[in-house]
């Protein structure tokens, strides 16, 4: 990214590799058609998104508002024939011009054709200023519009408001949704694209089901294309005989509905993202007898305070009933603190070598922490035996987004009878006394078996040439070193 001469920091290009940017006619023929900022490059800053969603760091707040406050000067101007409160498209780099470089009007593109018809993918930059309307609470962000392309005409009366993440989802007729998702369509468009779903090569859009959208809001309650703060549940512990359906997502009420095929009761975790931090709720369980979505019968009820992004209600689903989970705030509580810490492991994080534990922990807040513990154990922590506890120092915050960790070393001997069939486990816990504050204490730990086998990447069935090239069969593991010129 940079900033250009009328002071909007954009992208430079839009032709993004994994070790350069096209920025001249050598790297591409038509270089003034690729020298622009696009909604499109919100694919490119995904993993920052989320980063900046989990933890406001300093680095990132820089970044994205200056590129917020630029596409919100874009969206709100006139120039080059745009209708004022539209979300553009391609923008010239260099010149700031609507349309690209070159372009005779903000949709045209250059005269070589601009490939990126204006204003497609806008959904990223409403997903960027509904972050910015949650920071900030400015209601200048809920202002543009993006607008729809029919027939290749622009449609104004089909704009798009910037979503408030406010407001939430609810479904008001399961029945009528699931029935313009047409099941048996999307069944059978599931069978035809199946066998391309293979462990080495995941579906992607070109091969998307009809009404994806739906179907993610009808299991997170979220909406797609607009960030991760728009996926307000996830679930875990669920298996392919529990059915569940999201009925309702606010950041004060949640509604889920459950089915449990079994003869047992199944534990469920629902993972809550929308909900306030430090708000308290009632959580009522109950039994829908008469399918109209509504508690008839109460299983249980009791008190639930959100102490933590994330943090999971734990549900107990009893066998073959339509059983209704809400989850209600009683109190908003204090606002939570703009800083916390965030203490966090993965178990790529625990390596083993010649007698050795190496354990590295991250602060991946946007706040300092000072002195920490961290437990190890053989084992699990509830059964298992402990075999170390070390003091740290503690930690910076990432806020110059150069990343904080550290690495402690510990003996230990892997058992003689620990095989890949019976590994042992060894199981790390950060901040056991929870002592900090923080983000989410989903990440304080982790386990990981030894001896442990990587899966190997291996050449995907799409890419025969590479395979040959280097004479090997498709599916065979991928070669560990590979000219850059030949991955492209």
């Amino acid at each position: 990214m940079g900033v250009n001469d009328a002071g909007h920091l954009h992208f430079k290009s839009i032709m993004l590799g994994a070790d350069r940017i096209g920025t001249k006619r050598v790297d591409y023929p038509a270089a003034i058609d690729s020298l622009i900022d696009h909604p499109l490059q919100g694919r490119a800053t995904a993993p920052a998104f989320w980063a900046w969603w989990h933890s406001s760091l300093d680095g990132l707040d820089d970044l994205f508002i200056r590129w917020a406050e630029a596409w919100h000067d874009h969206s709100m101007s006139d120039a080059n024939g745009k209708p004022a409160g539209i979300i553009p498209g391609a923008i010239g780099f260099e010149t700031d011009q609507l349309g690209g470089n070159e372009a005779p009007s903000w949709r045209l593109g250059s005269p070589r054709s601009n490939p990126y018809e204006n204003p497609t993918y806008s959904n990223y930059i409403l997903s960027l200023f509904g972050q910015m309307y949650r920071k900030t609470r400015d209601p200048k962000w809920l202002e543009p519009k993006a607008a729809r392309l029919g027939d290749r005409e622009l449609n104004l009366s089909n704009g798009i408001p910037v979503p408030n993440v406010d407001e939430g989802t609810e479904v008001q007729d399961k029945y009528a949704l699931l029935d313009r998702l047409g099941i048996e369509r999307l069944l059978a468009v599931i069978r035809t694209t199946w066998p391309s779903v293979t462990s080495d090569n995941a579906t992607t859009d070109r091969i998307g089901p009809p009404g994806l959208g739906q179907i993610i809001q009808l299991l997170t309650g979220g909406n797609v294309g607009y960030g991760l703060d728009h996926i307000p549940m996830t679930f875990e512990r669920t298996s392919r005989d529990v059915a569940f359906m999201n009925l309702a997502s606010r950041s004060e009420y949640a509604k889920t509905i459950f089915y449990n095929f079994t003869n047992q009761p199944q534990e469920v975790h629902m993972r809550l993202w929308k909900l306030k931090v430090g708000a308290s709720h009632e959580v009522k369980v109950g039994v829908d007898t008469n399918d109209d979505d509504t508690i008839d019968e109460v299983l249980k009820t009791f008190a639930y305070t959100h102490k933590h992004r994330g943090d999971p209600v734990d549900v107990l689903v009893p066998p073959r009933q339509a059983v209704v989970v809400e989850v209600r705030q009683t109190d908003p509580g204090p606002m939570p603190p703009d800083r916390l810490v965030d203490l966090a492991m993965a178990p790529e994080g625990i390596e083993y070598a010649n007698g050795e534990l190496k354990i590295t922990v991250h602060n991946i807040g946007n706040k300092d922490c000072d002195a920490f513990t961290v437990k190890v154990f053989e084992g699990d922590v509830a059964d298992g035996k402990e075999i170390g506890s070390l003091k740290l120092e503690g930690l910076e915050a990432p806020n110059d987004l150069e990343p904080r960790r550290t690495t402690v070393r510990l003996p230990w001997t892997q058992p003689s009878g620990a095989t890949l069939k019976s590994p042992s486990t060894i199981t790390v816990v950060v901040d056991p006394e929870y002592k900090y504050r923080e983000i989410t204490k989903y990440n304080n730990s982790v386990s990981r078996a030894f001896p442990h086998r990587m899966k190997p990447y291996r050449i995907p069935r799409m890419w025969p040439t590479l395979a040959e090239t280097h004479g090997l069969e498709k599916g065979a593991e991928f070669p560990e070193h590979v000219p850059p010129e030949e991955v492209r």
